[in-house]
């Protein structure tokens, strides 16, 4: 997972540019292209490899203790950003400056995606642990006697 300051920085700097996109020169709006572009690509990369870190299996409970609080701190800056985005939704802008706003929704989106599978995953895990039910374990047991089915074999990772 990305850590903290590696987003809190370019997050903190896109929402000054959202609160003043009208305004923005040429250059800045180019800056602010590309700082959207990094954000996007940071939130999908924080969602790729948060998903093979829960693939390789966790403790559920420090599973939920690590990720909510990164899920609070999630959720109040896209508070944030949103609430500085609608200020223009009904205003007519600029044709560069519609493009940033256009670029400040995809990183919306984009962090939208990752709080909602961060969420999920840690609802799961708040969940209660299922119990062993005792009657189909006996099933698996006598199916592997009857040759029925094999032992599981881990494959080593490559």
């Amino acid at each position: 997972m990305t850590t903290e300051t590696s987003v809190d920085l370019p997050v903190s700097v896109l929402a000054d540019l959202v609160a003043r996109v009208e305004h923005l020169t040429p250059e800045e709006i180019a800056r602010t292209i590309t700082i959207c572009d990094h954000l996007v690509a940071i939130f999908a990369e924080s969602r790729r490899s948060i998903g093979e870190f829960f693939a390789q299996g966790m403790n559920a409970t420090e599973l939920a203790t690590k990720y909510e609080k990164g899920l609070h701190g999630l959720e109040s800056i896209l508070t944030g950003l949103e609430s500085a985005v609608a200020h223009y939704r009904d205003k007519a802008l600029p044709p560069p400056a519609d493009e940033c706003l256009s670029r400040f929704h995809d990183v919306i989106d984009e962090m939208l995606g990752l709080r909602q599978f961060i969420k999920q995953a840690v609802d799961k895990a708040k969940l209660p642990h299922r119990p062993v039910d005792g009657a189909r374990l006996e099933e698996a047991r006598k199916a592997y006697e009857r040759g029925e089915t094999k032992p599981f074999e881990r494959m080593a990772r490559s």
